[in-house]
């Protein structure tokens, strides 16, 4: 009988060993600046200002080596402050403790990375994701990058059109001075009816 109980107690402990393994998810650090690991990435607009308020911070990951393309977003989400981030430990649960995945920090401003007109992304870094009580990994290789703004196609036309405008009407402008009609003065000179009134003052002027 005790023999059954042990042998019992052994292959259960063997099936709740295989179902922790199973389920364990690899975790990391969603922070963009740790010092002890030599990571300094905020996100800057191509004129230096950091990333801050009204931004949103994501990562996107897969296991390693999945294209850049093929990344998928994970949450939570999170915010830059001067152009860092420091979020919450994340959990992932298609890549187990101990193994690699391949990861992108990306900021924008509306409800999508890929629907935003302002955004950016890193460069991707490849790491060993922990688990468990061990403390999460971090995202060591990650670099700084820029953040760009591009005009909605509404601003565009805009600019377009009034560029457009100004022109015309420039053109207009010289059309008119160009179709003045022109009369010749005595000695020759050809002259429009603007230059003949200056002209003609100045002989009543000196006569």
């Amino acid at each position: 009988m005790k023999v059954i109980l042990f042998r019992s107690l052994c292959i259960a402990s063997l099936i709740l060993g295989d179902l922790v393994e199973a389920f364990a998810q690899g975790t990391l650090a969603f922070n963009t600046r740790v010092p002890s690991a030599n990571i300094d990435a905020p996100a800057l607009f191509l004129n230096g200002e950091p990333v801050g308020a009204g931004f949103i911070a994501q990562l996107y990951g897969g296991p390693a080596g999945t294209p850049i393309s093929d990344l998928k977003p994970i949450f939570p989400l999170s915010n830059f402050r001067k152009g860092y981030v420091i979020g919450p430990p994340i959990e992932m649960s298609d890549i187990a403790p101990g193994e690699s995945g391949t990861f992108v920090v990306r900021a924008y401003d509306g409800s999508t990375w890929e629907t935003s007109t302002c955004r950016g992304e890193s460069n991707p870094v490849t790491i060993q994701l922990s688990g468990g009580a061990l403390p999460p990994a971090y995202l060591v290789g990650l670099q700084s990058f820029k953040v760009d703004c591009i005009p909605e196609p509404g601003t565009l036309a805009l600019f377009a059109l009034g560029t457009g405008g100004l022109c015309v009407a420039g053109a207009r402008r010289s059309y008119r001075l160009k179709s003045l009609p022109v009369v010749e003065c005595s000695q020759g000179a050809i002259l429009n009816p603007r230059s003949t009134l200056i002209l003609t003052a100045a002989m009543q002027a000196s006569g």
